[in-house]
């Protein structure tokens, strides 16, 4: 294998990714102001999320497919192209105050995160098996150029835009048209070789002889119970973390808390979903990610409890700080676990799939996040997340008792065939 080819497509997908995150948390925090305006009202603010959430998924599938079809380069080079598009398009609806128009934009932008979420498996696809969860964990790591960079994009494009006359809302989304642009130039430039050549020499070494031909149904590969609980990882974390991550910095303001104390939270937060990925991908190459899903479901429950005690901005702050971590060690140990259950010429289809599960849990957790805190306030939101954990829970100890009955095949051997459970 060309370490230096593997080395180089890292470095092009970090780089894309963090162009991507700082584009999407730039155009995210003007989502619902946006939508509130061109609507009318207030009632019409969840809509363009909901339409990016059902974007992501119809298009997380299909972008594993075109995946498999086109090779990697130019597939992630079209998901770009449609964030590029919705973009663009966002900005002539602000512009227009043409609400509907706006919604398309969304739902299209939300198409071209279909495309992006699949980078860490692309990442992972070049490394060898003891290393594909640190690869994983580095393109998760990127998130942080966006939680740095993303806030700083929205506050000086809103105020260019408003100094030369437009809405103040269009420059975050003019930001993202360049944004957009850039990562489908850094990807079609410089993903090269196309990480689907590169996986298939290595599935020659590591798949047995396998080879990248043999590729099962997907309704047979997700008969597998490893196969289910790494989607189950990797979405009850995402669903848990958006519930009450959503609705947090509501809550702390009907609270009475200042926007400082909101952005300190809210900082804390980012840290646990980003700062340590690297950490956690070595931790799953080195213990498996059986353990390391454990320890994320053991946090997400931590989260739930501090809930009931959260009066304090310490108290939020180190909450949130668990929450994050907590979806941190999910994802990517969930994701991982996937990567190593399917062959090279599953990978695609099966992310895919997995994407459009995320997508679908996620957005429904954020559309009912804001019904459980007026039903019942923070308080219900935790009980609604130790109902979720308990499923994962319950599929970790399921997994686990199956494989007390038989000789486990170990995850991080670089050596070791697909597990067909």
């Amino acid at each position: 294998m060309n370490q230096s080819s593997a080395r180089r497509i890292s470095i092009s997908l970090f780089i894309s990714q963090g162009i991507f995150s700082a584009a999407m948390i730039a155009v995210f925090t003007v989502m619902a102001i946006v939508a509130a305006d061109l609507g009318g009202s207030g009632r019409w603010a969840g809509v363009p999320i909901l339409a990016m959430f059902i974007g992501r998924f119809l298009a997380s599938y299909l972008m594993g497919r075109l995946m498999d079809l086109w090779g990697r380069r130019p597939s992630l080079a079209g998901a770009f192209l449609l964030g590029f598009v919705g973009a663009a398009l966002a900005v002539a609806s602000i512009l227009n105050r043409n609400f509907p128009g706006f919604v398309v934009a969304a739902l299209i932008f939300g198409m071209a995160r279909g495309g992006a979420e699949q980078m860490r498996f692309i990442a992972a696809e070049v490394q060898m098996p003891n290393r594909r969860a640190w690869a994983i964990g580095i393109i998760v790591f990127a998130g942080t150029i966006g939680s740095v960079f993303g806030p700083w994009i929205y506050q000086a494009t809103a105020t260019a835009a408003a100094a030369t006359g437009y809405d103040q809302n269009v420059g975050p989304w003019a930001a993202a048209v360049v944004l957009m642009g850039l990562a489908m130039t850094v990807v079609y430039a410089t993903l090269r070789p196309d990480p689907r050549e590169l996986g298939r020499q290595i599935a020659v070494a590591t798949e047995s002889g396998l080879g990248p031909a043999i590729a099962r149904p997907m309704s047979e590969v997700f008969t597998k119970a490893r196969v289910r609980l790494a989607v189950v990882s990797v979405a009850v974390g995402q669903v848990v973390m958006t519930i009450l991550m959503a609705v947090t910095p509501l809550h702390m303001t009907q609270e009475g808390y200042f926007p400082g104390d909101i952005s300190i939270v809210m900082g804390a937060h980012m840290l646990g979903m980003f700062g340590l990925a690297p950490l956690t991908g070595r931790l799953v190459d080195r213990l498996g990610p059986y353990w390391v899903i454990a320890g994320g479901a053991t946090l997400l429950v931590v989260t739930c409890g501090f809930a009931f005690f959260a009066a304090s901005v310490s108290v939020l702050a180190l909450a949130l700080f668990l929450l994050g971590l907590g979806w941190n060690l999910t994802f990517v140990a969930g994701s991982a676990l996937l990567m190593s259950m399917v062959t090279q010429a599953e990978r695609a289809r099966s992310q895919g799939i997995t994407e459009m599960v995320n997508s679908l849990t996620g957005g429904l957790a954020a559309l009912s996040s804001g019904f459980l805190l007026v039903f019942g306030g923070l308080r219900m939101l935790a009980v609604g997340g130790l109902m979720l954990t308990a499923i994962l829970v319950v599929a970790q100890a399921w997994v686990l008792a199956m494989q007390a009955h038989r000789r486990p095949v170990p995850v991080a051997s670089p050596a070791s065939p697909v597990d067909r459970d």
